[in-house]
């Protein structure tokens, strides 16, 4: 039984002058450009961004078996106060938003 080695096969590939990054196609970009705008604060100088407090009331929803509906108004809540206080939260409207 002959071994092949594969750099004997298909050359030598350690050089990395070689690589070059490509851009995303048109659906990456749109799921990357998605991740960037979940990252973003709720608010300026905020510690959560938008992903993770829809993942906050998801998880409660999971966990106490909240309605739909409730989980709305919760939303509208937040946003509601967050006018009331002069911070411009940049969260969804609605439960269906999150998905």
């Amino acid at each position: 039984m002959q071994e092949t080695n594969i750099t004997s096969h298909y050359g030598h590939m350690d050089n990395e002058d070689e690589y070059v990054e490509e851009s995303p196609n048109a659906e990456a970009q749109k799921f990357y450009d998605m991740l960037a705008a979940a990252n973003e604060p709720i608010y300026d100088g905020a510690t959560e961004s938008k992903l993770s407090v829809a993942i906050r009331l998801l998880g409660a929803r999971t966990n106490w078996h909240i309605p739909k509906k409730c989980l709305d108004h919760f939303i509208k809540l937040l946003v509601d106060v967050s006018i009331f206080c002069c911070i411009s939260l940049n969260l969804v409207d609605n439960y269906i938003c999150i998905y």
